[in-house]
């Protein structure tokens, strides 16, 4: 899982980022700790920002639904990344674009992931 988690966020910093991708180092171990205690975190992705629910849990000391709430409002990122943990060691990433002037996320990047829905959502497992 924490290989999955890795390659992912190395993604989302080389691929969409266009700075700031630092913040990602920051919150790896977070996001990974999240996952085995909770089985799901949200991040926020923007060209020039990276956020986790746990940012939004602290500075508002709110519950989790309001912090995914707060960090919507507040308008933190081009998409929303809903990672959510699946058995003991895989994961689903569900995708969603919180902003029309956001770019398209390079999803054709992901190349250990594939795409397992295809419907209203954007759902994507690692490759087996």
């Amino acid at each position: 899982m924490i290989k999955q988690v890795n390659f992912l966020l190395a993604a989302v910093a080389s691929n969409y980022m266009e700075s700031f991708q630092g913040d990602i180092l920051y919150d790896q171990v977070s996001i990974i700790s999240t996952l085995d205690r909770r089985g799901e975190i949200e991040l926020y992705v923007a060209r020039q920002h990276f956020d986790t629910e746990n940012r939004f849990v602290n500075a508002y000391k709110a519950s989790i639904d309001e912090a995914r709430k707060q960090a919507r409002k507040d308008g933190w990122a081009d998409w929303v990344i809903l990672l959510r943990k699946v058995g003991e060691y895989s994961l689903t990433a569900t995708f969603t674009k919180e902003r029309e002037d956001g770019k398209e996320f390079p999803f054709e990047r992901l190349y250990t992931w594939e795409r397992i829905e295809n419907e209203d959502k954007i759902i994507y497992k690692p490759k087996q």
